[in-house]
């Protein structure tokens, strides 16, 4: 059986501080297993260059280009005197055969990719899910009071709301994303839907956050390393880099007015975990 020195004398190779191991868009042929030192895993937006995961020894990267045969989708740069295990298609495959924790490791990091692509498809259908709710309670609700609040009819309860908005099953969970962005407040056993101008700025937000949110979300997905503390932070920074080039002057001057009008709404509408 092959041991860990002898793969690391097999398959070793050096790399010297400012090394470029691999570049986003090139074909992808090899996994890098880190021996020892860093390796920085690069995204490149809007002429930027944003910093996705730092990687340490013990730890490896490259492993879906060689699985699927698809481009890079960041780039890697050694941070310091590194030593990686390099493994093409067929070193990869032997290694796999003799070491199956490496195999099992890597199965762990797809499903977490997985588990993370399922959580942002999950979001998305929530958020289509509220969108519909909100705009069954403006067509439901009954006349507005003096602070501009509607009633909600009596027999729209959570449950009944959930499965005319095509979230069947939902019904405590949509219930309590809409009171938490204050579209609805419960007073005693009634509900209230937020007044006309509150609600067509949430139906504004649903309309813009396709085409902001995803965008960061779907390229940050790709890389396993990203923890789901550090996503949102990530995700920010990748949307200021597409949105606002390196050498802009002035914020104002290259974000769109959408995108200022989506974050304000943001902040509105999802009050929890902005950053």
């Amino acid at each position: 059986m092959t041991s860990e020195r002898s793969a690391a004398d097999i398959y070793g190779r050096d790399f010297p501080a400012g090394a470029v191991v691999f570049e986003e868009g090139d074909p992808g042929s090899r996994l890098y297993v880190i021996v020892s030192g860093r390796v920085r895993i690069v995204k490149r937006t809007g002429g930027r260059a944003v910093t996705l995961a730092r990687l340490g020894a013990g730890e490896f990267f490259g492993e879906m280009a060689l699985l699927d045969r698809q481009p890079r989708s960041a780039s890697a740069v050694v941070e310091e005197p590194s030593r990686l295990l390099e493994l093409d298609e067929a070193a990869f495959e032997r290694v796999v055969v003799e070491r199956g924790e490496v195999a099992l490791r890597i199965l762990r990091k797809v499903s977490r990719r997985l588990r993370e692509a399922n959580r942002q498809i999950r979001n998305f259908l929530s958020a289509d899910a509220e969108c519909r709710a909100v705009a069954l309670l403006g067509a439901l609700c009954g006349p507005p009071a003096e602070d501009g609040f509607r009633p909600v009819p009596r027999e729209l309860d959570a449950a009944a709301l959930a499965e005319r908005a095509g979230a069947p099953g939902l019904g405590d969970e949509l219930a309590g994303r809409l009171q938490r962005a204050r579209l609805v407040r419960q007073v005693g056993d009634s509900a209230w839907l937020a007044p006309d101008e509150v609600v067509a700025g949430f139906l504004r937000y649903a309309e813009l956050k396709p085409r902001f949110a995803a965008i960061a979300a779907g390229e940050i997905a790709e890389v396993g390393e990203v923890t789901e503390e550090h996503a949102p932070s990530l995700v920010a920074q990748l949307l200021h880099a597409r949105l606002l080039p390196e050498g802009s002057v002035g914020r104002d001057s290259t974000l769109s007015s959408d995108y200022v009008a989506w974050l304000e709404l943001k902040r509105r509408f999802e009050p929890e975990g902005n950053a």
